[in-house]
């Protein structure tokens, strides 16, 4: 609804009274708060003066001289308790500075000392390990060479045995059959009997050894006797002998050893027969060069070849005559001769052969006392029950063939004997450490007198049957058969 301009004009005077009086009411209230103001900074004023009065009203107080002396000597002591504590302090610092360090360094060495074990035993479990892989590498090694000696002898067994045929079908060309074992006139049955001159493969002329082209190893079984005898003996052959092996068993210095020789100590069983199957198993391939055998004879000798030493004839063949026949066709060579009535001043005409019929095989023996070195006697029974006669013991050496004694065989007495290294590469290897292992029994026992009697026949050529039946006829079947030489072919009144 439109409002009046009187009403209007009303509205507006009515504002501007409201406004005045606002203004008045403002203005009032200035000036109080100018009066209070004022009337404050009087009686502050009044208040200031009043003090400042009373103050210069007051007597001033002078210091006691003791006081300031106690006063100075607590701040002296204060600051001596602080020097002190600072000093302590600094102290238990170094002081636990240098246990850290200490301690540091300790750890340090200890960290040291578990790194250098670790290493050590790192380096120790590395050795083992070497160690067990060389052990590993090595009987493969073993192996392989022991399968190469097997392979080895393996084929010079066939070429043995080819080179047997050959020779067989060359005497069956030359050889029609023998005119004499023993006698001048047939040079390739002549020296049958006693096996003492035997012809090489060229029966059409003679065989003269040549000392610069053999190879010559010795093997000496030692106890007690000393050695300045084979210089002698040997005389002539020294640049063919390629090697020496002494094995000494009972304790005693070695004097008189050739030069170069080797020396080995084995405990004492089994006597000069144990030591020549231990030097075939274990010696002969190290000394012999492969590619030699063909060249390459052993001689197997006794520490004594004296006269006193000497039981089965009448002397020691010499080494030039032992070349000669291990070099032959026949490959061995006997230290002793052949038994002959000669030897003994018997007067009956009585030659004996080197050879023997299978009645060896009965032969036993059950005690030997002949000491006259005083060898040591380990208290080993002498006879064995496993060996009632030489039969069984063959046997046993040739169990996994079982082969029969031959017609014939070559016997040795005596201990000194000479082989081609082609036959005893011939022999199977089995025969051999047959023969190590049974003569370790003892030191005194019988199986060494029935090896005695085993050696020619294991290291010999076979014969042929046209020289046995020669030898045979030429005895007229006449053998001994009492002991020791049992089987013994002989001719005359023995």
């Amino acid at each position: 609804e439109p409002v009046p301009a009187t009403k209007k004009a009303s509205n507006s005077n009515n504002k501007r009274s409201s406004e005045i009086v606002v203004s008045k009411e403002k203005l009032a209230e200035n000036e109080r708060k100018l009066d209070e103001s004022a009337d404050g900074d009087v009686v502050q004023n009044t208040h200031q003066s009043q003090s400042q009065s009373q103050a210069q009203s007051q007597p001033q107080i002078q210091p006691d001289p003791m006081e300031e002396i106690a006063k100075a000597q607590r701040e002296q002591k204060v600051n001596k308790e602080r020097e002190v504590a600072a000093q302590l302090a600094a102290m238990t610092k170094r002081v636990n500075a240098t246990r850290i360090q200490k301690e540091e360094q300790a750890h340090e060495r200890q960290v040291a000392e578990e790194a250098q074990a670790a290493a050590a035993e790192q380096h120790h479990q590395e050795a083992q390990a070497q160690a067990y892989a060389n052990q590993i590498a090595e009987e493969k090694r073993k192996e392989i060479r022991r399968q190469e000696k097997r392979e080895e002898a393996r084929l010079v067994k066939e070429a043995r045995q080819l080179e047997i045929t050959e020779d067989r079908h060359i005497e069956e060309e030359f050889v029609k059959g023998c005119k004499c074992v023993q006698c001048k006139e047939d040079e390739v049955c002549g020296g049958l009997w006693k096996a003492d001159r035997l012809p090489t493969i060229d029966h059409d002329k003679d065989y003269t050894p040549d000392p610069h082209s053999l190879k010559i190893h010795i093997v000496v079984s030692h106890c007690k006797s000393d050695l300045h005898w084979m210089s002698k003996f040997i005389k002539g052959y020294e640049h063919s002998i390629v090697s020496t092996h002494i094995i000494t068993k009972c304790g005693a210095p070695v004097h008189g050893a050739p030069e170069g020789a080797t020396i080995q100590e084995l405990p004492n069983v089994g006597r000069c027969d144990h030591t020549y199957a231990y030097y075939i198993n274990n010696i002969l391939d190290e000394k012999v060069k492969k590619g030699e055998e063909n060249d390459s004879i052993v001689f197997f000798l006794k520490d004594d070849m004296s006269s006193k030493n000497m039981h089965q004839g009448s002397a020691w063949n010499k080494f030039d005559s032992m070349v000669q026949l291990a070099s032959s066709d026949n490959g061995f060579a006997c230290g002793v001769p052949p038994w002959d009535s000669a030897y003994h001043n018997y007067e009956e005409s009585c030659s004996c052969s080197a050879y023997h019929d299978p009645n060896l095989l009965t032969f036993t023996i059950e005690e030997y006392d002949r000491n006259i070195k005083g060898y040591d006697d380990n208290g080993v029974d002498f006879m064995s029950e496993n060996y009632p006669n030489l039969g069984s013991f063959y046997n046993h050496l040739d169990s996994e063939k079982a082969l029969p004694m031959p017609k014939l065989v070559q016997v040795c007495y005596g201990g000194i004997f000479a082989a081609s290294v082609n036959n005893l590469k011939r022999t199977d290897d089995s025969i051999w450490k047959m023969a190590e292992e049974s003569l370790t029994r003892g030191n005194n026992i019988h199986e060494g007198h029935y090896m005695e009697r085993l050696w020619g026949h294991l290291m010999s050529k076979p014969l042929e049957q046209y020289q046995i039946d020669a030898i045979k006829n030429h005895a007229n079947d006449n053998y001994v058969e009492q002991f020791p030489f049992n089987g013994l072919l002989c001719k005359g009144d023995c």
